[in-house]
């Protein structure tokens, strides 16, 4: 389900793309920016300075709702991607518990398994103890396998999550700049 939810917040932008240029323009709603933002890249690769050298004149007024958009949409960005980061911790936490529980399930089910099969059936006790341990080498290791894939794709959507917040600040940072410089 966590992984659903991220996946639905970092890959999947249902909206109308949002452009630069509307951000500039001071038209861009701030959740929209932000949710934008948060599943794409595309925010990262504009150049506001070319865009705002371009413009005749940015006004006061205008410099001011585009801090304005900017700001919500920061918060708003910063608000999701901590939803997120907290879902990824979440999903680390949850593989090192499933690789608590694998091993768990090893040391309870050993006594039981080999005791069903050795009282069961005229097999040796050797055969016996070979076969339980395979029994639970096989649980163990859909146990751990199921630890490593959590934790790669945790790791996966920690990495992008990452990435999506150092070209956010990037964005802000250069789009406040320019701002400021006019």
């Amino acid at each position: 389900m966590r992984f659903g939810r991220l996946a639905r917040y970092l890959y999947r932008y249902s909206g109308e793309p949002i452009l630069p240029e509307r951000i500039f323009r001071g038209e861009a709603d701030p959740d929209l920016v932000a949710r934008f933002a948060l599943a794409s890249r595309v925010l990262s690769k504009c150049a506001p300075e070319k865009f705002l050298r371009s413009e005749s004149s940015v006004g006061q007024a205008s410099e001011e709702r585009v801090l304005r958009i900017l700001r919500s949409a920061e918060i708003r960005f910063l608000y999701l991607w901590e939803r997120c980061h907290v879902d990824v911790e979440s999903t680390k936490r949850a593989s090192l518990l499933a690789l608590l529980a694998s091993f768990l399930m090893v040391a309870y089910g050993a006594f039981p398994a080999y005791y069903s099969c050795f009282n069961n059936s005229k097999l040796p006790g050797s055969l016996c103890m070979f076969l339980t341990v395979e029994q639970l080498v096989s649980t163990l290791a859909f146990g751990l396998s199921l630890c490593v894939m959590l934790f790669l794709v945790s790791g996966s959507f920690e990495r992008t999550l990452a990435n999506r917040r150092a070209r956010w600040m990037y964005f802000c940072a250069q789009l406040k700049n320019e701002l400021s410089a006019q």
